[in-house]
């Protein structure tokens, strides 16, 4: 094992890079050469590895986080940062730093307890959002896989339909049918994605987030577009024929 090298291919917006580690690099040195390539500070880094979000402590290796050779990684830049007290992280997409009220009939021992616990709160509502965010890029990554996968099916609808021109009346009947069928189901499972991406939702804190599911909502329509132009086809086609 000792002279075995890994390779994983991380994508940060449109740009992209092959990274070799070991496999019994750390989480934090993975990160630490993800911010040599794009800049991202390793507490700033929310990482999507193979459709799902990383959430390994920085000291496990990547075998250990069953990271294999040739993974591919999602980054995005998340805007967690520390606010003063060491012990505090604010949350960019939300609030998450509760008020202190001051009662003049209160010890300053309770006060110093009560923020203590809002501290600890507020970090934890930030990890909160962290892992909600890495749930939805990987929904966004689903979703967008799906899309394009019906994309190829309605691309072959279509070159289905052209060739019903060379097919004797009865089979061209029959086969519009059927392909009208299909499309039917296609343009179905293209009304869920557009459905499940609708659930999603990502804060100003997450610019690449939010392009990217403007990016997945265009190509959704745009088949869904296609498909519906099958369907016309294929319904003239069966009205034509049809005795």
């Amino acid at each position: 094992m000792g002279n075995k090298v890994y390779k994983v291919h991380v994508k940060f917006g449109s740009a992209k890079e092959s990274l070799s580690l070991c496999p019994d690099s750390s989480i934090d040195q993975l990160k630490q050469k993800i911010h040599q390539a794009f800049m991202v500070a390793p507490e700033n880094q929310l990482l999507i590895c193979n459709g799902k979000p990383l959430s390994s402590a920085d000291n496990i290796s990547l075998k250990q986080a069953r990271i294999p050779n040739g993974s591919k990684i999602i980054l995005q830049k998340c805007s967690i940062h520390r606010s003063g007290s060491p012990e505090s992280v604010e949350n960019v997409y939300g609030p998450s730093k509760a008020d202190f009220r001051e009662h003049s009939n209160v010890k300053q021992c309770s006060e110093n307890n009560e923020g203590g616990q809002n501290e600890g709160t507020s970090a934890q509502n930030a990890t909160s959002e962290v892992n909600k965010n890495g749930r939805q890029l990987a929904a966004l990554t689903d979703i967008e896989q799906r899309g394009l996968e019906i994309e190829q099916c309605v691309k072959q609808l279509g070159c289905d339909i052209e060739v019903l021109e060379n097919k004797s009346i009865d089979v061209r009947l029959c086969e519009s049918k059927r392909l009208k069928r299909e499309s039917g189901i296609k343009g179905e499972l293209l009304m869920k994605n557009l459905e499940d991406l609708d659930q999603l939702s990502f804060g100003e804190g997450m610019p690449e987030a939010r392009a990217s599911r403007k990016r997945v909502a265009t190509l959704l329509n745009r088949v869904l577009d296609l498909n519906d132009a099958n369907i016309q086809v294929l319904a003239e086609i069966i009205k034509k024929y049809q005795v």
